[in-house]
């Protein structure tokens, strides 16, 4: 990604930060079904979502976030069958739950089970 502003859907503007993504400790993605369609679509923000992934990093995913994940080719099950201690996927309804968990998945800081090939 180049820096530079974004513009929100209410015409808001917000400049983009160019820092490598591998320097963020976590990932939170907010659900939004308009939002996941789009960045569903956005190869930057797939190959983000991506490479948090693949540095064993906590994943948080609201609602509608889930069709992103999918989109990034980001398994919720490890290869042994498990689920993945370090992405949390949850309803709108498992919000507070879901963080609790996203905290104790930043305090285990790498998730280092999940290191697998994605597509």
């Amino acid at each position: 990604m180049r820096p530079g502003n974004v513009a929100s859907a209410q015409g808001l503007e917000f400049a983009v930060d160019a820092t490598p993504s591998v320097l963020y400790d976590a990932l939170a993605i907010p659900g939004g079904k308009d939002a996941a369609q789009e960045i569903s679509q956005w190869r930057p923000g797939l190959e983000f979502i991506r490479e948090r992934y693949r540095h064993c990093k906590p994943v948080l995913a609201f609602g509608a976030a889930r069709e992103i994940l999918d989109a990034a080719g980001v398994r919720p099950m490890l290869l042994a069958g498990e689920p993945d201690p370090g992405l949390i996927v949850c309803a709108d309804d498992e919000i507070a739950t879901a963080i609790d968990e996203f905290v104790k998945a930043i305090a285990a800081h790498r998730h280092f089970a999940r290191q697998v090939d994605l597509v």
